[in-house]
């Protein structure tokens, strides 16, 4: 779909199911990971698709305390945002970051690190990016450095830089695509709200936009415009909320010492920017997490010299990247080129003069610091009165950023005189506590809070799943919602969090069908391919967004099926692909489907029998799959060829004994190829400690275990679970246990017109879904009337709302 400029845009994009207002880093990734879920999403943003080259002069407003140059200078309206500007570093929050409290001792950060950590590689995923190749110690020891612990309560923190920093380049397919309605120059002005909080329409110049769902992801400025606009407006269920453009906060960055007597080239071999496997590298030296105290500010030192021929040509060759890339390549009209050139130069050349492109070649190294901001009330965003423009006013108390800086320059100093690296020259005021070494510092256009997350509205503006207090249909993502700001630049971690977002409002799991997944086991190919295409659409018709498919699946030809179906032109948008490699493709799949197709001609299959099912305990190795790197790469190019793309690619019945870190390395690169998330499949129920055997973060599909279906065990917390074998196992439950049987019948007797048998399949995983609520179920059928029955039957169980009430059958009849 084209970009649409505000005064020209269809009038169906003025209604849509989900509305994010801002085309940045957090409201494009959002938009992307929407559309590759097949949810259709309309995105506003305030400026015009190519960067204006006087962007500077349209953020300037009122300025107060402390000043702040990110304010005005990097800040971007237009399509991307401030990603047309950013340098493309991606750092995440360490544990220690989320234990931050405040003056009273309550923690600051109402959700965990761990899940954090799960949505931090979401969106390394989605940016192209194995999370392995973000992880500091794996990196760090792979480049020759041992334990990234360097000493004296420092560790080294790298920054990976992604090879396309600007969004509009990585997410060009999505923003061309169907399902993503961008609108420019559709700057947001006010918000109006129904009498029960909820958002009734979105307010651009003379265009109202209304929406099921908004979501402000334009900044952190720009959201507490828009909040501290609405405050102003007749049933605005947030008026009185005092938190709403408080406790803004930033990094302060800048100059803290000089090197004296070191050694270069050691100094370069440690600290400098390296390349490890296809990213580049940045390190800082950041304090433990461990040697940390409460409510210490944390803190973030590098090295930097002026900029050397080699990083000269590297940040030349970015910013024609930038400038020549995406859409259209080389080809993009010059007059866009001239445009983007005159907007991006002149931000590239403060960057670079910053790091002392004057002095090139001198040899000079400045410690530099990056400081956290702690909390703090004073500092706020206000509306201008005349013009309604934002201001800023930065205010930093410095008491426990001193002590943190002064810690933090005394252990790096110990760090080099212990390794004889050379000595430090700090700034005297680092030693005195001195407030005035603020003056020769700035901020670090990390702008964080004035909508920030708590458990109650007494504390913040949003809730933990970032919903704005008192209306139940706005959500803010993106750093704005920050309770505290950590050692790390934001962007990683507001698209996380603004992924968080986008899977709650879409609404993943509200329905029983949208998290079931076709299994392709028995979707035959060759002479029965028009049947086996018949049925998968079927299922995507009914509103099934996954299929599961795999090399020996359908006589080696369930595959091509699959891709066959997904590009026809009326296949809906967003199904996942789940595929799996390692398992051999029959030989003749072809010639050996025409007996079959005489034989199911002559009689049609019948269901599988169940009496001799048991669930199988874990199993160490299965020994007849090959994971060699050649054979997984060979694999995984048949299967890419015929699907014609893969969104989770799966180790087929890879025991733990057989998974190793070369296999790791194998799969890894060949999920990177499409952006997949990758995983193992296995034939036996999911066990913890299995799981643990294979990397953290990476998706699981297994039969489901007895005790999640009867409630004694609780499914596995990891993300991307897919359980198979549900009617099997509900099977055995009810040939085992008799309490279950009888609630399995009470359960089918519950779904609207189904048969006996139809019933008790829907009503198991109905079951399954109440009992493990973030996972995605296999089901299949490959006769087309019992295949229409159990649709039906899953659409009424939606319909209804039935879940919980099925479940509460084997609550109190199953032991």
């Amino acid at each position: 779909m084209p970009v649409h400029d505000c005064d020209d845009c269809p009038a169906q994009v003025h209604d849509s199911d989900i509305l994010i207002v801002g085309a940045g880093a957090v409201g494009l990734a959002m938009a992307a990971r929407l559309a590759r879920q097949g949810r259709a999403v309309t995105v506003l943003e305030g400026g015009p698709p190519v960067p204006p080259a006087d962007y500077v002069a349209a953020n300037r407003g009122p300025m107060t305390g402390r000043h702040h140059n990110g304010a005005t200078a990097a800040r971007m309206k237009a399509l991307g945002g401030t990603t047309r500007l950013w340098h493309g570093q991606l750092v995440q929050l360490s544990p220690g970051d989320f234990a931050a409290t405040d003056a009273a001792g309550r923690t600051l950060w109402p959700i965990a690190h761990a899940e954090y950590r799960h949505w931090v590689d979401e969106a390394l995923r989605l940016l192209g990016i194995d999370p392995r190749d973000a992880d500091p110690a794996r990196v760090w020891a792979a480049a020759g450095h041992g334990s990234p612990t360097l000493g004296h309560g420092l560790c080294a923190e790298l920054g990976l830089l992604l090879p396309r920093p600007d969004f509009t380049q990585v997410f060009a397919r999505e923003i061309a695509g169907p399902l993503v309605s961008v609108v420019t120059r559709a700057d947001v002005d006010g918000l109006r709200f129904h009498p029960d909080g909820r958002v009734r329409e979105v307010v651009a110049g003379r265009h109202a936009f209304r929406a099921r769902e908004v979501v402000l992801a334009c900044g952190t400025l720009e959201i507490a415009r828009l909040l501290l606009r609405a405050m102003g407006q007749p049933d605005c269920p947030f008026a009185a909320n005092a938190h709403v453009g408080r406790w803004f906060i930033d990094h302060l960055h800048g100059p803290v010492g000089t090197m004296q007597d070191h050694d270069a080239r050691a100094l370069q071999a440690l600290f400098a920017p390296f390349v490890q496997g296809r990213h580049r590298y940045r390190v800082k030296a950041r304090r433990d997490d461990a040697t940390r105290q409460p409510g210490e500010a944390n803190v973030a030192l590098s090295l930097e010299a002026a900029l050397s021929p080699g990083e000269l040509r590297q940040e030349a060759v970015a910013l024609l990247r930038r400038i020549a890339g995406g859409r259209g390549g080389l080809l993009r009209p010059l007059r866009e080129g001239w445009a983007l050139t005159r907007a991006i130069a002149p931000f590239a050349w403060r960057y670079a003069t910053r790091r002392g492109l004057a002095g090139l070649g001198s040899g000079a190294v400045t410690v530099m610091a990056e400081i956290e901001q702690l909390p703090d009330a004073e500092s706020r965003l206000f509306l201008d009165p005349e013009t309604g423009r934002i201001g800023v006013h930065w205010h930093v108390e410095g008491t426990g950023e001193l002590d943190a800086l002064a810690r933090g320059v005394d252990a790096l100093q110990a760090v080099l005189a212990e390794r004889g690296l050379g000595q430090i020259a700090p700034d005297p005021a680092v030693a005195t506590r001195d407030p005035a070494l603020f003056d020769r510092m700035w901020d670090n256009a990390h702008m964080c809070g004035g909508a920030r997350m708590a458990e109650s509205a007494a504390h913040g503006v949003t809730d933990p799943q970032g919903r704005v207090f008192g209306s139940p249909n706005l959500s803010v993502a993106g750093a704005a919602t920050f309770p505290a700001g950590g050692f790390a630049n934001s962007t990683l971690s507001a698209i996380a969090l603004g992924l968080r977002v986008a899977d709650r409002i879409a609404g993943q799991n509200d329905t029983l069908v949208g998290r079931l997944v076709y299994g392709c086991a028995r979707l035959d190919g060759g002479a029965l391919a028009p049947r086996s295409r018949r049925l998968l659409r079927m299922a995507l018709a009914a509103g099934v967004r996954a299929v599961d498919v795999a090399p020996s699946y359908g006589m080696g030809l369930a595959e091509a099926v699959v891709g066959q179906v997904l590009a026809e032109a009326d296949t809906p948008p967003g199904v996942m692909v789940i595929a799996k490699v390692g398992s051999a493709r029959m030989a003749g799949g072809w010639l050996r489907s025409w007996p079959r197709a005489l034989k199911r001609a002559l009689r049609p299959p019948a269901p599988v029998p169940l009496e001799r099912f048991a669930p199988m305990a874990p199993v160490e190795a299965f020994g007849w799959c090959d994971f060699t790197p050649a054979a997984l790469a060979a694999s995984h190019a048949v299967a890419l060829r015929r699907l014609g793309r893969i969104d989770r690619l799966m180790l087929h019945e890879c025991g733990p004994g057989e998974f190793g870190p070369a296999v790791a390395d194998a799969l890894a690169p060949l999920a990177a190829q499409t952006g997949a998330q990758w995983g193992y499949a296995t034939t036996p129920a999911w066990e913890a400690a299995t799981d643990e055997r294979y990397p953290a973060g990476c998706a699981a599909e297994c039969a489901i275990h007895p005790d999640i279906l009867t409630g004694r065990m609780a499914p596995p917390a990891k993300p991307g679970v897919v359980f198979h074998s549900v009617i099997k196992t509900a099977d055995w439950l009810a040939r085992t246990d008799p309490a279950f049987a009888d609630a399995l019948e009470r359960a089918a007797a519950l779904v609207p017109g189904a048969d006996r048998a139809t019933g008790r399949i829907a009503g198991a995983f109905a079951l399954a879904a109440a009992r493990a609520p973030d996972a995605r179920l296999v089901f299949a059928s490959t006769h087309p009337r019992r295949l229409a029955a159990l649709l039906a039957a899953f659409a009424a169980i939606d319909r209804d709302k039935l879940v919980p009430a099925i479940a509460a059958c084997f609550n109190r009849g199953s032991a």
